[in-house]
């Protein structure tokens, strides 16, 4: 972490957010981050387990940044093992965009915090991409950036 600190001392035109899986590193990684002085962005990275989701919001990434006073939400798509995985994240994602919105629009919930971004990963389907791109996500972690390139001057977005 020292080390990506020290790399954005000099002014960079990009943002670094830091996807980390396991609540304990993430308090680490945040209380060493204050003690640097670092400005970075965190985020409790969300994973689905294999098998059957009953209730997607379980796994909302909003609600893990809300918890952990993060500026960054970020979840992944589920894999092959978990049960129609596609529309389990659908389910996911339209919670929290709809959850992002609601906390950031109310002073009375959020206490002057915001949550800057939601981001999506590992997405490398084209329509999926789309639709996410459509849902208002704010990233997406992709092996296909030409692939995501290509989405976002479809949809106007600056990349």
């Amino acid at each position: 972490m020292d080390l990506i600190a020290s790399a954005l001392a000099v002014r960079h035109s990009f943002a670094v957010t830091l996807l980390v899986p396991s609540e304990k590193v993430l308090q680490g990684m945040k209380a060493r981050a204050t003690q640097t002085r670092s400005n970075l962005a965190f985020s409790w990275d969300r994973e689905f387990p294999p098998g059957i989701v009953i209730n997607a919001s379980d796994f909302s990434a909003i609600d893990g940044a809300i918890r952990y006073s993060n500026t960054a939400a970020s979840v992944g798509r589920p894999t092959s093992l978990t049960f129609r995985p596609w529309h389990v994240y659908q389910k996911i994602i339209e919670y929290d965009v709809h959850r992002w919105d609601e906390f950031n629009l109310n002073p009375k919930t959020n206490k002057g915090r915001q949550i800057d971004k939601l981001i999506a990963w590992t997405i490398d389907d084209r329509d999926e991409l789309d639709w996410l791109v459509a849902q208002g996500v704010s990233g997406v972690i992709t092996d296909d950036v030409p692939m995501l390139r290509e989405a976002a001057n479809a949809a106007t977005l600056p990349l």
